[in-house]
């Protein structure tokens, strides 16, 4: 589960700090934060067919010194983070300092060159996923090491189409573990994501909804924790672990329909019970069919009556 923290809320080191603890302790694994620095990526745009001119300069976002960023990253304890660096200078003034991996967010993932220095410093990588044609997405799956995590990433902020969520699967194709990301505040469209296999989750995270960017697409901690929660009910059930305890309503229908082992013909007391003076009726009161091997060739310790319902204090056992 990764949470990510808007550009504009990390030029503040203090509330940015803030975030990365109340995230962390809302359950998320890994905090993605963006570092941009003033070089622009149209001087370096890479061979994924996009034109001159394609990468427009960085947007201006107040950003902290580069030594603040760092001490930032480094003072972050007991989660991952991932910086998602928009330049190639943003990367490698970072490649000194000590945190968990890369995040390419989507615009970036046709910047060759970006790609080739996050590859070769080694570190895991997550790429997002979207906007980009066929053989943009065939080169840049073949620049990534086999670890690394490709995400389809949509823009949504009111949650997303069942179909558009469906895309992440063909992904697989790449051989790469596969992920999800929205900038909605909506959970119903990532649950779907992790019902069809997306191992990584990436959602917005806010200090409140009153103040800050993002305010009225990000998720809160309450409700990332409840998010969180929800997703690991969920790969609880698809690992096969998650048998849910029926409802009581339940069990008062299904027994209505559900047979007992009855007495097919009177039975005196001392009978060793045999398959032949048994059957089964409706309700589902009395002891159920899959106890018949545990019964038969047991003695009866009380008269049964014809069609009496067996229970196991009729039995010697």
């Amino acid at each position: 589960m990764i949470a990510a923290l808007d550009a504009r809320a990390v030029a503040d080191v203090e509330i940015a700090c803030q975030l990365i603890r109340e995230a962390r302790d809302a359950g998320a694994d890994g905090i993605k934060i963006i570092r941009r620095t003033s070089a622009s990526p149209a001087a370096e745009a890479g061979r994924f067919g996009a034109p001159d001119g394609a990468f427009r300069a960085p947007l201006h976002d107040p950003q902290v010194s580069i030594d603040a960023f760092v001490r930032l990253l480094e003072g972050a304890t007991d989660v991952t983070i991932l910086v998602a660096p928009y330049d190639v200078d943003a990367a490698r003034q970072l490649m000194h300092a000590r945190f968990g991996g890369w995040k390419i967010d989507p615009p970036m993932l046709t910047h060759l060159p970006l790609l080739e220095e996050l590859v070769r410093d080694g570190r895991p990588i997550v790429a997002g996923v979207a906007g980009c044609t066929r053989t943009e997405l065939d080169e840049a799956a073949a620049c990534l090491p086999a670890k690394s995590v490709l995400v389809h990433t949509l823009p949504a902020q009111n949650g997303a189409d069942v179909l558009d969520i469906a895309h992440l699967v063909a992904l697989r194709r790449y051989g790469h573990p596969i992920g999800y990301a929205d900038g909605s505040a909506d959970i119903s469209a990532a649950l779907i994501a992790v019902a069809l296999g997306a191992s990584l989750v990436e959602k917005p995270f806010i200090l409140n909804h009153v103040e800050g960017p993002a305010r009225d697409t990000g998720l809160t901690a309450p409700a990332f924790r409840a998010f969180v929660e929800q997703v690991r009910r969920l790969e609880d059930v698809l690992t096969g672990g998650g048998t849910r305890d029926p409802l009581p309503e339940e069990l008062d229908l299904i027994e209505q329909d559900r047979v007992s082992i009855v007495a097919s013909r009177s039975i005196p007391r001392g009978t060793t019970l045999s398959r032949d003076m048994l059957a089964f009726k409706a309700p589902g009161s009395g002891l159920s069919p899959r106890f018949l091997p545990v019964i038969e060739g047991q003695r009866t310790l009380y008269d049964i009556p014809e069609g009496a319902f067996l229970t196991f204090g009729v039995i010697e056992l």
